[in-house]
C-alpha cells in the first residue's frame, strides 16, 4: 500500500566536543519553541543519548523539503550552525524519512 504523506520526518544526530555537550545542548533547547512557531513545522524535539552520553538527538516534522530549508534561513539557525564549526566532534548527520505505513503516518 503507498502512503500518500508528503510530510518530511528527520533524525539528527549532533555528537558536540564534550567540553561543548552543555552550550551546545542549551542552544538546541532555545530553538526549540521559536522552531515550532514556524509554519511548517510539525515536530521540533530534542533528546539526550542514554548510552552516548554527550550526543543530541533531533526527531523533527517538517511539512516539506522546502518548509525545512526555510528552517535552515532562520536566523537561530544558522546562529548555531556557524556555532557547530567549532562545537561539533562530527558533522551533524541528518537522515531523512517518509513513513513506511500507513499505521506510521496516523500516529503523527
Amino acid at each position: 500500500m503507498t502512503v500518500k504523506d508528503t510530510r518530511l520526518f528527520l533524525f539528527a544526530i549532533i555528537k558536540p566536543k564534550p567540553e561543548f555537550y552543555k552550550i551546545a545542548r542549551d542552544a538546541v533547547q532555545s530553538i526549540i519553541i521559536p522552531t515550532l512557531q514556524e509554519s511548517g513545522c510539525h515536530v521540533f524535539a530534542q533528546f539526550n543519548g542514554v548510552d552516548e552520553t554527550h550526543t543530541m538527538y533531533l526527531f523533527e516534522i517538517f511539512e516539506s523539503n522546502e518548509a525545512l530549508d526555510i528552517h535552515y534561513e532562520q536566523n537561530y539557525t544558522k546562529k548555531i550552525f556557524a556555532s557547530y564549526q567549532e562545537w561539533l566532534a562530527n558533522p551533524v548527520e541528518v537522515i531523512k524519512l517518509t513513513p513506511g505505513s500507513l499505521v506510521t503516518s496516523t500516529q503523527f
